[in-house]
């Protein structure tokens, strides 16, 4: 009986080790993804597909096995990376349509759960069939095959986010051909390495080697890909979203979310923390899919960004009345840690308005329109670095975010915003340049609008009530304040530019 226990103990044990470490390489994968673009609940069906791919693979092999020539050994070397890979990719194909999948992280994420739902149940399988050396076979399957499986499916889902803004169905045909071929060789060339070594514990090191490198390659390319996203963001986040300069910026900063979010907690509680983070995470799935709608070529597939868009908005608009108006203006004070009064970071809200015909000033709002991506992308290295703009720096600072441009195509855009009236030359300092804005003066505030808009903040409801109409009345009255004796028609500005519903 004591030896039945502690064999059954040890049965146990093994199917743990064989589930738990893969599901936990999981999750650390999926935390990877900092803008929160792959939802938790596609990556749980990604995980029932890898399940049932197990066992529709099985069906076939033992078809296989039963109607053909081909022996065992040969089913698993050649046969099995065929049939498993194609019944693993088929529901990523069906993903890479949905606007849940908006590039290639998405498909890193979703395909590694399809790898691990399949390698959790063989895992299993091999269990059930070795229970005289369950131990070792959970413990280096869990460590080489199954992280392997999930590699090979990642490969799969990283090469048709690149795919999926390829012009014409041959791109996206040839992204789809290599991404399998890769899982292929990735699956069938560790089934052949590992059966061909003679000695059982080099194979098992082999094994686990293959399972943790491909691991480690898939990490670093949903952080190149991150990086990419980092720069989505930061370029369509903006007045279209009613996101302002400074929010962006926390946006960005999403890894530190820990840091971001402590003086929230300390002054407003977990809940207003949480819905803040959540905020912060809406706001960059709206930058990626503002950049996913601009990249992609197929008609269904924008219209479906555009839906999944007003979506993100709507919730955006819910979570901003739910935390009030003082939490967020208290994390714009702080965050980022520029000292902007606080004049400057009301405006960035609304930025500045456009200016009267022929003064050849510009506000935020139409400095970047009408511009191409070369323009775009030096206007925006002018704006983040205005202490530091001479052609030079631009290269540098636009180098630095992986956004390489040649010194000739610097040098065009910046001829080009010169002829727009855009920027203009910044005088006794060669070759630099600024943003021609329109600048305002300061302001002094009445300490008790703090106040008001915190009690406003908190006494809003929660139905339709628009929290911009009750601010907007707010500035209104604050305008006409008798003790205000300057920026009396900054405020009136402001209110006007409050966006209508």
């Amino acid at each position: 009986n004591s030896l039945h226990h502690s064999k059954l103990m040890e049965i146990i044990f093994a199917y743990l080790i064989a589930a738990l470490f893969p599901l936990l390489s999981l999750a650390a994968i999926y935390t990877l993804n900092l803008y929160s673009t792959s939802q938790i609940e596609v990556v749980f069906l990604c995980l029932g597909w890898g399940l049932a791919a197990f066992f529709i693979a099985v069906q076939v092999h033992r078809f296989i096995l039963g109607h053909t020539q081909i022996a065992l050994l040969n089913l698993s070397r050649y046969v099995a990376p065929l049939t498993e890979e194609t019944l693993k990719a088929a529901l990523l194909i069906y993903l890479v349509r949905r606007p849940i999948f908006n590039y290639f992280v998405d498909g890193a994420v979703y395909g590694f759960a399809i790898g691990i739902g399949f390698a959790v149940i063989e895992n299993f399988s091999y269990i059930a069939n070795h229970e005289a050396m369950a131990l070792s076979v959970a413990f280096w399957r869990a460590f080489s095959i199954s992280m392997v499986h999930a590699v090979a499916s990642a490969v799969i889902g990283i090469a048709l986010g690149l795919g999926r803004f390829q012009q014409g169905a041959l791109g996206r045909l040839f992204f789809i051909s290599a991404g399998w071929a890769a899982a292929v060789l990735i699956h069938g060339g560790f089934n052949n390495m590992v059966s061909r070594v003679g000695i059982v514990w080099q194979a098992h090191i082999y094994a686990a080697l293959a399972g943790l490198v491909g691991t480690a390659f898939i990490a670093w390319m949903i952080r190149r890909g991150l990086k990419e996203e980092r720069d989505w963001i930061d370029e369509m986040l903006g007045l279209a979203d009613q996101v302002t300069r400074n929010e962006s910026r926390l946006v960005l900063r999403l890894a530190e979310t820990g840091s971001l979010l402590a003086p929230i907690v300390e002054h407003f509680g977990k809940r207003k923390a949480a819905q803040i983070g959540r905020l912060l995470a809406v706001q960059a799935q709206l930058g990626v899919l503002r950049k996913t709608l601009q990249k992609t070529p197929n008609e269904k597939m924008r219209l479906d960004a555009e839906g999944q868009i007003s979506i993100l908005q709507h919730e955006m608009s819910i979570l901003r009345k739910r935390i009030g108006i003082y939490p967020m203006l208290f994390l714009r004070s702080v965050f980022p840690e520029d000292n902007f009064s606080v004049w400057n970071r009301l405006e960035s809200a609304v930025e500045t308005p456009a200016p009267a015909a022929g003064n050849g000033d510009f506000s935020m709002t139409d400095v970047l329109q009408g511009l191409s991506d070369v323009q775009r992308q030096v206007m925006n290295a002018i704006i983040r670095n205005p202490k530091r703009a001479t052609a030079n720096d631009l290269k540098a600072e636009i180098d630095s975010r992986g956004q390489t441009l040649s010194e000739s195509a610097i040098s065009a855009a910046l001829d080009g915003l010169l002829a727009a009236g855009k920027i203009s030359r910044v005088a006794g300092i060669p070759n630099a340049y600024e943003v021609k804005f329109k600048r305002r003066a300061g302001l002094n505030l009445d300490d008790n609008i703090w106040s008001r808009l915190n009690n406003f903040s908190t006494e809003v409801p929660s139905g339709d009530s628009d929290v911009w109409d009750g601010l907007k009345n707010l500035l209104i009255e604050q305008a006409q304040t008798p003790k205000i004796s300057e920026g009396k028609n900054l405020w009136l500005n402001l209110a006007q530019r409050i966006p209508q519903k």
